[in-house]
Formats: C-alpha cells, sequence, structure tokens
C-alpha cells in the first residue's frame, strides 16, 4: 500500500466572497484552490500518483480560535470540536476536487473518508490518502 501526507498550512476556510481588485471582480476561492494545489505538487515530490484503486481519506482540520477569546480562554478551546462553519462535507468535497490529478486520476476511486475539525494556535489542514490495493 502506498500513501501521502500534505500538510496545507493556514486557515482551511475555503470559500471566499468575491472581492473587487484592480478594477476586476476576484473569485478568492480560486486563488486559494490554487494555492492548495501548488502545495499538493510540492508535497508530492514528483512522486507518482496512486494507482486506480480504493483509496483511503483522512483529513484533520485545525481552524484559528475566535479572535474575541483571550489568552486564558484560547488553551481552554485548543484540542476541541470546530462546530462552525465550513462543514466538513465541504472541506472534504473541495479537497477531493483539489486532488484529482495530482495525487490520483479521479475522486470517484475515494471509497472510504474519515474527518475531524478542531480548533488550533496553529491553522493547518492535514490530509492522508492511501491506496488500499492489496
Amino acid at each position: 500500500m502506498s500513501s501521502y501526507t500534505f500538510t496545507i498550512p493556514g486557515d482551511p476556510l475555503l470559500i471566499g466572497r468575491a472581492r473587487m481588485r484592480q478594477n476586476k471582480w476576484m473569485d478568492a476561492s480560486e486563488e486559494i484552490k490554487l494555492y492548495w494545489r501548488s502545495i499538493l505538487r510540492k508535497q508530492m515530490n514528483d512522486g507518482p500518483m496512486l494507482k486506480k484503486s480504493p483509496i483511503s481519506m483522512t483529513g484533520q482540520f485545525y481552524f484559528p480560535f475566535l479572535s474575541s477569546l483571550n489568552s486564558t480562554r484560547k488553551s481552554l478551546y485548543e484540542g476541541r470540536d470546530h462546530i462552525e462553519i465550513p462543514t466538513i462535507t465541504k472541506l472534504l468535497s473541495i479537497i477531493g476536487i483539489l486532488s484529482e490529478g495530482i495525487v490520483y486520476e479521479c475522486d470517484c476511486s475515494i471509497s472510504q473518508v474519515m474527518a475531524n475539525k478542531f480548533y488550533s494556535q496553529d491553522p493547518r489542514s492535514v490530509v492522508t490518502f492511501e491506496s488500499r490495493f492489496i
């Protein structure tokens, strides 16, 4: 079995609202998608894509604390479940789409999923893809 684990730094909040930049409307989520795909390519280190087989996907999403929390309360929230938007299904769906063509050929190969969302002082996304081919 082969596997890849990716760590994508920063807030996992993926879908931004459209913004005006240099007199043009920009889709913030497109910029984020390009950024994530570039990180996936870089962390692949020219490794081969996973072969067409059942693939297990595990996602750990670490969100920043609310800005209104003081440092004492932040330490109490470290590692607690994140129950705000975005939904875990949206996060997994976007990761699956972004990984297609880089980590594996088609996201229809993903046959098993596990994911969690937490609060953390170190916001990031950690995603593992494992080929379950025997």
